[in-house]
């Protein structure tokens, strides 16, 4: 894939699939950094991690829990350059999304989303 920013600034990025056809590692060629992405049994992503030419550490950038329906319950994100995250919860209902909350590590509450359906009468 090619990236372009500013319609100048375009870089390469490598894709490499797992046996399923799933992406299992994406590599930015110029700043070297890789992405591996993790997938549970039932073929769901769980967890985007990150590595970088400067550290021999894998980083978590977004973890994904999902409930018995298949439905995204809870996304956790990293701060960008920092080592603390946000929780982003998700409920439903009825098979739509009702609510979502956006958390501190500290269980702090950031802001909220609230969803409303209107049936059509076509």
């Amino acid at each position: 894939m090619n990236r372009i920013k500013n319609k100048k600034d375009t870089v390469i990025i490598f894709f490499e699939n797992d046996g399923k056809g799933n992406v299992s590692i994406e590599k930015d060629t110029k700043s070297g950094t890789k992405f591996y992405y993790y997938y549970d049994s039932k073929n769901r992503l769980t967890d985007i991690v990150q590595a970088t030419v400067y550290s021999k550490r894998l980083k978590p950038d977004y973890i994904f829990e999902y409930n018995t329906s298949g439905r995204i319950t809870q996304m956790t994100t990293a701060k960008e350059g920092s080592n603390h995250y946000y929780v982003w919860n998700y409920n439903y209902d009825d098979g739509l999304r009702i609510k979502e909350r956006l958390s501190t590590e500290e269980k702090r509450l950031m802001g909220s989303i609230e969803y409303e359906y209107e049936m059509s009468h076509n």
